[in-house]
């Protein structure tokens, strides 16, 4: 039977399992930044088109 990922890494030493939990803090903490990038841009473009005299197309 295949092992989930939990039980893998609670196999690992302890050093290794919070170098684990702070990498996936990161990465996690990377894509809520990068969503709301894009999040930020899709509101704002209509926005900004509308001041530029232009269609949304031409801001992104």
């Amino acid at each position: 039977m295949a092992r989930k990922l939990d039980d893998v890494i609670k196999g690992l030493p302890i050093d290794q399992q919070q170098e684990i939990e702070e990498l996936a803090a990161h990465l996690i903490d990377t894509e809520m930044t990068l969503r709301d990038s894009r999040i930020a841009t899709l509101l704002c473009s209509p926005v900004s088109a509308h001041s530029l005299h232009t269609n949304g197309r031409a801001v992104l």
